[in-house]
């Protein structure tokens, strides 16, 4: 299972996936694969990668099963960044654990175990966690993804509420489902979160795509129907608005391409005649890369 694509500043592609970690070199049209070795430990700590980032400074981060990695380029190598007693989550999606720069070049991660602050300098976390007895904290410690909106606000997803954090007061306001179908949010696990080229924020959860509109602090379901289906009534996994602002969604059912100046949706899936594009329909991550190619 592909969980994470990278493309870095020398457009090479680094590929995570259940079973190591890959890098696409463009110039020679090869792989190389780089796999856990326990008796190495300048090796990649987990062959089960969950999250690829590249930082403003050029550092590839690698979010494992086991710790936060850094790659070394001038020794091919992995910086380890452990930071739990316990493992994570064999069972965890592949959309959690992200990893994000802010405006500010801080780096949070996204785990299990609630939100985390790292210094990279002292190489060391903060965490920010659920507290029951705290209606400002976190609304829950599974971070399945985080962003930063056109107005440095931070928003983070999770399995039970989306939540944006103020960074001064390391406060939370915390969203939560809606029993109006017509505003507020589709489901309480969030998924994934997407800002489009005009500064839009997009919601994807278990239950479909929202987007949020900051006058009215409110947020928008979108229901559309091809042939009479409800496309976008599906676990939401993956978003990329691509260079023709064409919005490329990512579902548990398959691919949707959403051209919103004509309102057209066009729906990519398995078919059973075997006339199909994926070998499955659960889409776990999208990219367009430099070539205007969409992985």
């Amino acid at each position: 299972d592909i969980t994470s694509i990278c493309e870095d500043a020398n457009g090479n592609i680094w590929i995570g996936t259940w079973n190591g970690l890959s890098v696409y070199n463009r110039d020679s049209d090869r792989f190389h694969n780089y796999f856990h070795d326990p008796n190495d430990s300048k090796s990649i700590s987990s062959n089960r990668i969950f999250s690829i980032y590249q930082d403003s400074y050029g550092l590839i981060w690698i979010k494992t099963l086991e710790s936060l990695d850094r790659y070394d380029f001038s020794n091919n190598t992995f910086i380890r960044y452990p930071h739990f007693s316990d493992p994570f989550s064999v069972t965890a999606d592949n959309n959690d654990f992200k990893i994000f720069e802010d405006s500010q070049k801080r780096l949070w991660v996204g785990t299990k175990d609630g939100l985390m602050y790292f210094d990279k300098r002292l190489g060391l976390f903060k965490a920010y966690s659920h507290d029951p007895a705290n209606n400002l904290s976190i609304s829950n410690n599974r971070v399945k993804d985080i962003l930063e909106d056109k107005y440095n606000n931070l928003w983070v997803a999770t399995a039970n509420g989306l939540n944006k954090m103020h960074p001064k007061s390391e406060e939370f306001d915390r969203y939560l489902r809606s029993a109006n179908k017509n505003r507020g949010l589709l489901s309480n696990n969030i998924n994934i979160l997407f800002q489009d080229s005009k500064g839009g924020l997009w919601i994807g959860s278990e239950e479909g795509l929202c987007s949020y509109n900051y006058s009215s602090d409110e947020f928008i379901p979108h229901r559309m129907f091809v042939k009479g289906s409800e496309i976008f009534a599906t676990s939401i996994n993956a978003m990329v608005e691509d260079k023709s602002n064409i919005l490329w969604i990512g579902t548990q059912s398959g691919l949707i391409k959403w051209d919103r100046k004509v309102q057209k949706i066009k729906v990519y899936s398995k078919r059973p005649n075997g006339a199909n594009l994926f070998s499955g329909n659960n889409i776990a991550s999208i990219y367009e890369d430099d070539n205007k190619e969409i992985w």
